[in-house]
């Protein structure tokens, strides 16, 4: 499924926690399209599941479609950004494995946002992972060293690091651009344990 594109005229896009969401003004495929998009918002905003489903239902283009606001990113961006991660687990439930591949401007996924929030993320990015493996490969605004299990590392999250490097495909972990940044953790025992690829780690 393609992502849709939404525009806005807002020169500085505000702070997302800061939204005043009666100032924006969207473009859609069909021009003016704040009908479409304003009531899907606020209804992630109240938490209203069965009035977003209602919305999905109707328009099914907003589960991918892209705002400025968000640095172009999708209204999945925008939940883990904010910390909505219940509904956001129900609306990953209707996304296509592609549509969680899709990048903000910036070049993050809604994974790489999860993981960057400072809440209980833990679950909505194992729920990510379990629905599409190829999430774990995708590097945080294309730097060649930033794959999940890196950027969690980084980020000094030593839960999430021990799942995401047990979830990861050897062929990721191995990967010579950034294998001594990957694996550099593996030295300290008391955070990763027994490692699944034991001998990666040897190799190094």
């Amino acid at each position: 499924m393609a992502a849709t594109t939404v525009t806005s005229a807002i020169p500085n896009p505000p702070v997302l926690n800061q939204l005043n969401y009666e100032d924006w003004s969207f473009r859609g495929p069909e021009g003016d399209a704040n009908d479409l998009y304003m009531p899907f918002f606020q209804t992630l905003l109240d938490n209203d599941w069965d009035a977003a489903m209602e919305c999905v239902r109707q328009h099914p283009e907003k589960l991918n479609a892209t705002f400025e606001q968000f640095d172009n990113g999708t209204a999945l961006h925008f939940l883990v950004s904010n910390g909505r991660f219940e509904i956001a687990k129900e609306l990953v439930q209707l996304m296509s494995e592609e549509d969680l591949e899709i990048l903000d401007s910036i070049g993050r996924t809604a994974l790489h946002l999860a993981l960057l929030h400072r809440g209980d993320s833990h679950q909505i990015v194992k729920f990510m992972v379990e629905k599409n493996k190829k999430l774990l490969s995708i590097r945080f605004n294309n730097d060649e060293i930033a794959i999940p299990f890196v950027l969690a590392t980084i980020e000094g999250r030593v839960a999430m690091s021990q799942y995401l490097y047990s979830a990861s495909p050897l062929e990721t972990l191995e990967d010579l651009a950034y294998a001594g940044v990957v694996m550099s953790p593996c030295v300290v025992k008391s955070r990763f344990g027994r490692y699944k690829y034991p001998s990666v780690c040897a190799a190094l």
